[in-house]
């Protein structure tokens, strides 16, 4: 994030009592960006599931703190390179800032 110009004071899982509770994986207050982190994923369906899941932590946040996200990020640690492909064009559709880890065949 710094990279991109962007000074963040990320905290990890916190919880925002919104529709129940939600669990954030990282999150910048200001400006509010949401990060979501996993470590394998290994289909098309279970990388569909956490874009589903940062987009959803998104809406919470934006309800909770009564302003626009500026930024989602979603990391994934180890991922099959045919999944990896199908997450680069997700991001891009959806403006999501994506960091891979290993991808392998």
């Amino acid at each position: 994030m710094r990279v991109g110009g962007i000074n963040c004071d990320v905290r990890a899982n916190v919880t925002i009592p919104v529709d129940g509770s939600r669990e954030i994986d990282a999150i910048c207050y200001d400006p509010l960006v949401i990060g979501e982190a996993t470590i394998k994923v290994s289909s098309v369906d279970e990388a569909e599931r956490e874009v589903g899941k940062l987009l959803e932590n998104a809406r919470a946040a934006e309800k909770f703190f009564n302003r626009r996200v500026y930024a989602l990020v979603l990391a994934v640690e180890t991922v099959p390179e045919q999944v990896a492909e199908y997450l680069r064009r997700r991001a891009g559709e959806l403006g999501i800032v994506l960091v891979l880890g290993r991808e392998y065949s």
